[in-house]
């Protein structure tokens, strides 16, 4: 179980097998790949960057209800993509 609560102050809960797929890559940029790379959920990098949300002390975005983004320091941001 995932459990991390967004900016708003909305308690986030979720299996793994709910995620799609995850990314970690450079902030401020457009996420089309070039800058990071998208991971599935049953590679070593879903539950990895799961943890970096549990652990995180910091604004995590809730975008659209299924998508969370995280910037952790001036060169990573890590998202999460739940499936619709």
């Amino acid at each position: 179980m995932v459990k991390f609560t967004d900016e708003g102050g909305k308690k986030i809960e979720f299996e793994l097998s709910a995620v799609d797929k995850v990314y970690s890559g450079k902030p401020n940029t457009c996420m089309c790949g070039c800058a990071g790379k998208y991971f599935k959920n049953d590679s070593k990098m879903g539950p990895r960057v799961c943890r970096h949300f549990e652990h995180f002390i910091g604004r995590i975005q809730n975008l659209h209800g299924n998508i969370f983004t995280i910037v952790s320091s001036p060169t990573k941001q890590y998202t999460i993509y739940l499936k619709k």
